[in-house]
């Protein structure tokens, strides 16, 4: 059973709901209120005009189409996504055409992207941040940090686009027009990272618990046990992942080659501050009888600082051997990393960031997760064949509905069968859900580890599909029974006992540790945009991707 640590806020009232606010509102009040308050909040329009463009099916060919991405289908077992099945690869441009045909096409999805076969980089180091196909090929259209998100770290953007069923009566765009039974879900999950969901085409319904209902919700990883910390992060047996999101071995591997590098500098400072004193009578002494300069202090406690990271290193790879994983011997680990360049970053998906990400159903954009067991992360536990993450609830999304009385285009689930996992009496009202409703250009913001399910539909065909619109059409229109959405992951701030603190320093417990995984991902950012406006050789060295 997990424990409860949870401490950021939950519904007070079942008449309550999610704050509407609009993102002009001032970063330090959003921070106290929402990041720090760990509060999910409904934006009532986009940060940025530019990400209506890829509304245009044809734009996005244009930009992408050579990407190669990989596809979910449908599971019609469920009638939802993120069952784990294996997933398809393909061109961009193809399954965009595939969108634009009629037939098959409604029962795939494009989710998460991840590459499993590249977890760490060459020496060793985890995965900071992940910029995946199509989005590597769109990334002058977004910023790498919104600016009302500016004090988080970002770990991932993904686009999620596919399509549904669509609806035929003639109706508004009010949630009440949208025939819900005709949805898909993403099935019940948490993900590992703060999230900005970024609606761009379709209607999403998202179902939410606060992480405190998380022994409740029958998740396959409860059985091994789990730990809810205070900021919500659900952490599951044998995952070694701290309420930072990083699994020990990722944090320690990364604070070592950050006090590196401070020790490297002191020590250029040093033989400067005893080259411009070498004349100095007291130094021709041997240091005899003569006090430690302050830089030669600061020098001794970065450098036990530095042995003391090393160690926990070691500690935490000794930790994974214990529990399987094929790793290199530790030393030979340490020093690859050490050895390794200054800032190493590579960017391929964290194997196992969120059993989420493939999942966001045939447009549940703001989720996240692969299905790969990533270094350091949560094991996926197997179900009659099928790779299920240990942040996926048991609970079907039609029980989940009907218990909860919303109409569900899930299949529905025999008595048997949902007597079989033991959850047919749980009273999952008394866990106050919070249902909210989210519509073309607006965005969800929710802390990690906040439960949800998500059901996207389509609005009714009252105009043609596929058409181009212009910018003012696309904040409130669709692409017919297309849904798109893209979204942030960001390392959640471990830091928030004072949620009224306005100081966008201090967020993270390890502040200097995130300050400088901040500084490694933009320079990476920055550099790959140089590289792909020159289109020297160095964009290989510092793909995104």
């Amino acid at each position: 059973m997990a424990q409860a640590g949870y401490q950021g806020w939950t519904l007070t009232t079942a008449e309550d709901g999610l704050d509407r606010i609009s993102p002009s509102i001032a970063h330090a009040d959003f921070l106290s209120s929402y990041v720090l308050g760990r509060k999910p909040a409904v934006f009532t329009s986009h940060f940025t005009d530019s990400l209506c463009r890829w509304t245009d099916l044809d734009y996005l060919n244009d930009k992408a189409g050579s990407s190669i991405v990989k596809v979910e289908r449908l599971d019609t077992s469920t009638g939802g996504f993120g069952s784990g099945l294996p997933r398809l690869e393909m061109p961009f441009r193809e399954f965009l055409a595939k969108l634009k045909a009629e037939g098959e096409e409604v029962e795939m999805y494009l989710t998460t992207q991840y590459d499993e076969e590249a977890e760490t980089s060459k020496d060793n180091l985890p995965e900071l941040f992940t910029c995946p196909p199509p989005c590597n090929a769109l990334k002058d259209d977004f910023p790498l940090r919104p600016s009302i998100l500016q004090s988080l770290v970002p770990h991932q953007v993904n686009l999620w686009l596919g399509r549904s069923r669509a609806q035929s009566s003639k109706a508004s765009s009010s949630d009440e027009a949208i025939d819900w039974t005709q949805s898909h879900s993403s099935g019940l999950h948490h993900d590992h990272h703060d999230n900005l969901y970024v609606l761009l085409s379709g209607f999403k319904r998202f179902v939410l618990f606060p992480p405190s209902a998380h022994p409740h919700l029958a998740f396959y990883g409860s059985a091994s046990g789990a730990q809810v910390y205070a900021n919500g992060v659900v952490a599951y047996e044998g995952d070694c992942m701290g309420p930072d999101a990083l699994s020990a071995r990722d944090r320690w591997g990364w604070e070592t080659r950050r006090l590196q590098r401070v020790v490297n500098e002191l020590k250029k400072k040093r033989k400067k501050e005893k080259a411009a004193t070498k004349g100095n009578l007291k130094f021709k002494l041997k240091g005899i009888g003569r006090q430690k300069t302050a830089l030669e202090m600061e020098l001794e406690i970065a450098e036990q600082a530095l042995e003391d990271a090393e160690d926990k290193y070691l500690d935490a790879i000794g930790e994974e051997a214990l529990d399987g994983a094929d790793m290199k011997d530790d030393f030979d680990a340490l020093g690859d990393m050490l050895g390794g360049a200054d800032e190493g970053l590579t960017a391929s998906g964290d194997g196992m960031d969120d059993a989420s990400s493939v999942a966001e159903t045939a447009s549940v954009a703001g989720s996240t997760s692969s299905r790969t067991t990533g270094k350091g992360k949560s094991k996926a536990r197997e179900v009659d064949g099928v790779t299920e993450p240990p942040s996926f609830s048991k609970i079907p999304a039609y029980v989940l509905h009907t218990k909860l009385g919303l109409p569900s285009g899930s299949v529905p689930v025999s008595k048997s069968e949902e007597g079989s996992i033991g959850y047919e009496d749980a009273d999952l009202k008394s866990l106050k859900p919070i249902v909210v409703y989210l519509e073309p250009g607006q965005m969800l913001y929710l802390p990690a580890s906040w439960i949800h399910e998500v059901s996207s539909a389509s609005r009714p065909r009252v105009s043609a599909p596929f058409q181009k619109r212009s910018r003012a059409e696309c904040a409130g229109g669709d692409l017919a029974d297309v849904h798109m959405a893209f979204n942030y992951w960001f390392y959640p701030p471990d830091n928030i006992g004072d949620a009224n603190q306005k100081d966008t320093r201090g967020i993270y417990e390890m502040q200097e540790l995130f300050d400088y995984l901040g500084s490694v991902i933009e320079e990476r950012w920055k550099g790959s945009e140089e590289a792909a406006s020159s289109g020297n050789a160095s964009s290989k060295r510092m793909r995104m991707s």
